[in-house]
């Protein structure tokens, strides 16, 4: 009867009024997207696994008292998003109130959320990082996780100044290229939704 073909207006109402096919659909068509989300912020597979199953456990919950005015997958991913700022607080998972009302504080939400871009960024940064060949690798990761200048680095991998210093222009070059690809991706990615 459903599946992930069926628009997310006519799953949505159907949950509304009970359809357990219903709400196996939406699971079906979201929970991939919602686990990827989860997982790139978390950073962890049984965090990631928790955090989607408690979206769709808590959807299940509220299915009656919620009217998607938006999207369903911009719905779930704002429970997620919501889900995760939560934890990020160390506090109980608090979605909507019974009116679709956020609990949280509008200045809290954007520093949290200014915090989980922070951390995609280096995640990001750092897997740029080690794709780099390993000497530009090491001298990066001197100078941002020791603080190292140039001489220190130079004496502690036991090469010249000079070749550390061509070596991080170099490899600040390749970074900018990748990070650069990649926040054109994501550019494109938040136009298409």
């Amino acid at each position: 009867m459903f599946d992930s073909s069926t628009s997310d207006k006519s799953l949505a109402e159907a949950m509304h009024d009970g359809s357990k096919q219903a709400f196996e659909a939406i699971y079906q068509k979201y929970h991939r997207l919602l686990y990827s989300v989860a997982f790139r912020y978390l950073s962890s597979t049984e965090d990631a696994e928790d955090a989607t199953a408690d979206v769709f456990v808590r959807l299940w919950e509220i299915r009656r008292e919620v009217v998607i005015e938006t999207s369903l997958r911009n719905f779930l991913y704002t429970m997620l998003k919501n889900y995760i700022l939560n934890q990020i607080r160390g506090s109980k998972p608090v979605f909507l109130t019974m009116d679709g009302a956020e609990i949280y504080q509008k200045e809290d939400e954007e520093l949290v959320e200014e915090l989980l871009e922070k951390k995609e960024m280096r995640n990001r940064l750092y897997k740029a990082i080690h794709s780099l060949p390993e000497q530009k690798r090491k001298i990066c990761l001197f100078k941002m996780e020791e603080n190292l200048k140039n001489e220190e680095i130079a004496q502690r991998m036991n090469i010249s100044l000079n070749t550390v210093k061509t070596h991080y222009l170099l490899a600040l070059r390749m970074l900018r290229m990748v990070l650069h690809h990649w926040i054109i991706f994501i550019i494109a990615l938040t136009q298409i939704q």
